[in-house]
């Protein structure tokens, strides 16, 4: 599964990558003994921002959502607290 999550294009992207790392690799649905990988992107769509991917297996699909619903959650805590996602704010989204 891929868990996808938006960023201002002004972030740190080592920063962001090590947020997603600790949070992928904490995850308790994650199927350890598989691959994973922490990814970022720069994207353009009306205005510049980054793509941070999260890529894991879950142990087992029905949990699914609830790993990327945990993972955005987990992520996006952590990025408020460190103020990464203020940029938003000020581009009005």
């Amino acid at each position: 599964m891929v868990t996808e999550l938006y960023l201002p294009p002004a972030t740190d992207p080592d920063l962001a990558v090590r947020i997603g790392e600790e949070a992928l690799s904490s995850c308790p649905y994650l199927y350890l003994p598989r691959r994973r990988a922490v990814v970022i992107n720069d994207a353009y769509s009306e205005t510049p921002y980054l793509i941070l991917k999260l890529k894991g297996y879950v142990y087992d699909h029905r949990y699914e959502p609830e790993m990327i619903s945990g993972l955005t959650r987990r992520c996006k805590r952590v990025f408020r607290r460190l103020g990464l996602l203020e940029d938003w704010k000020e581009m009005g989204g």
